[in-house]
Formats: C-alpha cells, sequence, structure tokens
C-alpha cells in the first residue's frame, strides 16, 4: 500500500501535511501555517538553538515514544511522518508554566527572551533524558545539554542557575504528559506503508525496504538520498542547493541498527551520531569523546555517522578516524551490494566513488587491538560545536623495543579531502620510534599536505598546526621527547 500524505502530531493535534508542503522546514510550518510562534528561527543552520523543538520519532523497548531534541529550521516536515513534535507552547501543563519554565522566570534566565523557548525546550529535553535514566542534575550535565542554544544577550549566569534549580520529582515525562496511544498505532501503521508522491520536477519517496529504496535510486539517479540531512537542509536554507528530489531512508528500519561482532562494528545509514556516542563510550572512548563536541545535542540527535562520510568534507570530523582505523562502506545498488575501504572512496573534493544509481548503507568499522593505541585531535575556533580548522587521526602498534609494527595516520583541512598519509606510513613501519624517526616524518608530512588559508585558519597555521599533532601523537604514543 502506497500514500502521498504526511501524517504528524504537533503538541496535542494530528496535523495531515499536503505533499507540496512536505519539503518545507518545521519551523516555517510551525509559523506560518500553525501560527506556533513561540519556536523562533535566526540562523536557519542549526547553530543557535532558537528553533528547538522536541520529537519523538521511534518508540523505545516499551513501545512508547522516545523524545530528543532537533533543530526545527533545518529538519524537513516528511522527516516527521508518524512523529509527535512538542513545541514550547506544548510543554505548559493545564495553563500553567511547567517546571523548566518554572525555574527560568524565578531565577532570572531570560533578558529579550527570543532564544528563551529553544532554551526551555533544551533543558525539558534533559528533565526527559536525566529522568529516564535516574541520574541527577549537575552543572556539568546544564552545560553540555545547552551547548547548541547560544543567548547573544549573555544572560547564561541565569540560565544555568535555572536549569540547576529544577527538581525532577516535579517533572513529569513526556509520554506521561500526552496521550499517544492513538498516534503509537497510526505511527506503526505508517512506518509499514511507503510514502510516494510525485508532481512535475518534484518527487517526494519514504520507502520502507531497502529494496524499494535501491529501485528508486536507479529509476531516479539524480535524486538525493536523505538519512539525517542536517548538512543539506543548510544549503538549501541557504539558498546553495535546489532540493526537489529526495529519497528519505528514514522508515528503513533495517538501516537502524549499530551490530557488532569479534572484528567489526557495523552501523546502518540511519544510526545517529548521538546512538554512536553512546555506544563507543564501551568500545572506543577516543571516539566517543571525539563525537561529545562534535556539535551540539540537537544536531547529533538527527545526523547520521553514513551522512558525515557521503558528504565527504574535507573537514568532516569523522572522517580522519574511519580513515585511520581503516573503515570501509558499503555501497549498494539492484545489482548487489560491495564494500569499499575508505581511503579508495574519496576521490577529489566532494567528489566520491559511488555511482548515480547506488547508496551507502552501512559503515564497518574494525574492532582494535589491546595493544594498538588510537588517538584523535582536533583543532578549532570553540571547543564544541565548532568547524574543524585541522583534525588528525593516528592509531599505532609498537613493539617492546618502540618499533613501530602498525601505524595508520589521517588529516582533516590539510587537502580537498580527508588524507590517509600512506607515504609517512611508509617510512614509519618497522622503524624505533625515536626524535630522528618523528623528524623525518615531520618533514615529509609538509611535502604530503597542501592546506589552503580561509576564514578559520591561514595555510601557515595549519601546517604548524599539523605538524604539532604529528609530535604530540608520538609523544603520547611513545614517549618520545
Amino acid at each position: 500500500m502506497k500514500r502521498n500524505k504526511i501524517v504528524t502530531k504537533i503538541n496535542h493535534q494530528i496535523v495531515e501535511i499536503a505533499p507540496e508542503k512536505a519539503m518545507t522546514m518545521l519551523a516555517s510550518f510551525l509559523r506560518n501555517d500553525l501560527s506556533l510562534n513561540g519556536t523562533k528561527v535566526v540562523c536557519s543552520e542549526g547553530d543557535c538553538g532558537a528553533c528547538t523543538v522536541l520529537v519523538g520519532d521511534h518508540l523505545n523497548s516499551e513501545g512508547k515514544f522516545e523524545y530528543v531534541s532537533m533543530n526545527a529550521c533545518i529538519l524537513p516536515v516528511y522527516k516527521l511522518d508518524g512523529a509527535h513534535v512538542i513545541t514550547v507552547e506544548g510543554l505548559n501543563l493545564e495553563e500553567k508554566l511547567n517546571p523548566v519554565q518554572d525555574a527560568l522566570v524565578k531565577c532570572h534566565g531570560s533578558q529579550c527572551g527570543f532564544c528563551t523557548p529553544g532554551f526551555v525546550c533544551s533543558l525539558a529535553y534533559m528533565c526527559e533524558d536525566l529522568k529516564n535514566e535516574k541520574k541527577n542534575i549537575s552543572e556539568k550535565k546544564v552545560k553540555n545539554y545547552l551547548t547548541g542554544n547560544l543567548c547573544r544577550c549573555t544572560g547564561y549566569d541565569g540560565i544555568i542557575k535555572a536549569g540547576l534549580s529544577i527538581n525532577l520529582n516535579e517533572v513529569k515525562l513526556l509520554n506521561e504528559q500526552f496521550d499517544n496511544s492513538d498516534l503509537i498505532k497510526l505511527h506503526k501503521k505508517l512506518q509499514k506503508n511507503s510514502l510516494y508522491y510525485q508532481e512535475e520536477n518534484t518527487h517526494l519517496f519514504l520507502p520502507v525496504e531497502l529494496d524499494e529504496a535501491l529501485k528508486l535510486k536507479k529509476q531516479f539517479p539524480e535524486s538525493r538520498v536523505i538519512a539525517g540531512g542536517t548538512d543539506t537542509s543548510v544549503l538549501k536554507n541557504k539558498g546553495k542547493m535546489e532540493i526537489k528530489k529526495v529519497i528519505s531512508l528514514s522508515h528503513i528500519h533495517s538501516l537502524d541498527k549499530i551490530e557488532l561482532n569479534d572484528k567489526e562494528v557495523v552501523i546502518g545509514a540511519n544510526v545517529t551520531l548521538k546512538k554512536i556516542e553512546s555506544f563507543f563510550e564501551n568500545e572506543i572512548l577516543e571516539f566517543k569523546n571525539l563525537l561529545h563536541i562534535f556539535a551540539s545535542p540537537q544536531i547529533k540527535n538527527r545526523a547520521t555517522l553514513v551522512g558525515n562520510v557521503v558528504n565527504g568534507s574535507p573537514i568532516g570530523d569523522t572522517i580522519p578516524f574511519l580513515l585511520a582505523i581503516n573503515a570501509k562502506v558499503v555501497i549498494s545498488s539492484e545489482d548487489g551490494s560491495k564494500e569499499c575501504v575508505l581511503s579508495d572512496f574519496y576521490l577529489d573534493y566532494k567528489k566520491i566513488n559511488l555511482k548515480p544509481s547506488e547508496l551507502v548503507t552501512h559503515v564497518i568499522i574494525p574492532r582494535i587491538a589491546q595493544d594498538e593505541l588510537m588517538k584523535l585531535y582536533k583543532v578549532s575556533m570553540r571547543k564544541d560545536l565548532d568547524i574543524s580548522a585541522v583534525s588528525f587521526a593516528g592509531l599505532l602498534k609498537i613493539n617492546e623495543n618502540k618499533e613501530i609494527q602498525k601505524i595508520h595516520l589521517a588529516y582533516g583541512g590539510v587537502g580537498p579531502y580527508v588524507m590517509r598519509l600512506k607515504n609517512l606510513e611508509k617510512i614509519a613501519i618497522n622503524n624505533k620510534l625515536d626524535s630522528l624517526l618523528i623528524k623525518n616524518l615531520k618533514d615529509q608530512l609538509q611535502k604530503e599536505i597542501n592546506p589552503l588559508s580561509d576564514l578559520r585558519a591561514s595555510e601557515k597555521y595549519r601546517r604548524n598546526i599539523a605538524s604539532n599533532f604529528l609530535e604530540k601523537f608520538f609523544n603520547e604514543a611513545g614517549g618520545v621527547a
């Protein structure tokens, strides 16, 4: 059975969305079509958090919605098919403020007030998360959950105090606040029926099976495949990209999984960075720590690892790690599936080894051995929620004589795409890790990289940082002075 209407619930109201509105960003739809003006729009890039809302689009193990924060300004309405959206207006409890709003009032956590609805929704997400996990509020947690919210009046002191003053015993879980029994039944039904909409040059497809998606990609090779879509939505908002033909993977639940075996971790195209961050805390802590500062909760709750890989940015934060660990992508089409080592996937700036009829369904990450060391570094103008100037990933194995048995080195921000420096690896392998080797490798590094000067960093700065990262890696790995 196929259908052509998006159905979602916004606060307490079921909304049917006409196909021609499906590509609209949620923030615009809320404000212009539903007159829910509490959701603000400032940057249209998912940077400031003024547009933050809460979204339940997946069911947890108890069959209830799992709510997370998202940026409504870069969230196309079609991504909300079968979902429940809660805006700042929906958080009120029977015509009174909820505990988060009440705390912000009492602690004077608002100045001009324009950003306040976004802070309210982010703090409500924090309360939802912590209460579900039976954890307490701390200053660190308040700051972490507010990473993606900017207050231009610099009113952070009152906001942080407000977050710390919230009594979780007074907070009502969203699944208790909203009766979603009918919506959950509808959600399950919608997720079993593909959505097809075609009109002139506009195509929107939400298939429920991977085979459907592969067939559509062959039939419409110019279609853009969307998993999280955080980057493409920004480009659309800024007029840098026209998106008229979309194949969304969000209803293909076979791509929602992280699978672990003795040798590798297999991550599906729909798995968000937030879920990956949680998973790798017990697998490769270094990668988890990198993801912690990768982006805001709002972005990580939607963005995917596969999306970051296929986007192919020369400053993509996850790509150096994946190259250094020798990850592979699974490429599928109607003709079958194949694996491609990531170092063979990037051909040039934003040019990847992918045919128009193909799509990437999984990333395969080898598990590192106990005697292997992984280090990941990033330099940016801000610690949190900022694009790298230079990033680095290194994997190293040395024996008791400090001879290098295995080495993988990768850099972002020093060339047209993220680079695996195999010439340096060849020089280093089977040699003793000492100051002379490090000097030779640093000299060779400067011949290999080709950084540019831009708003984030000069060529000279990038060269210096790249060299310092290499030395830091070896010093930490082998204790070379």
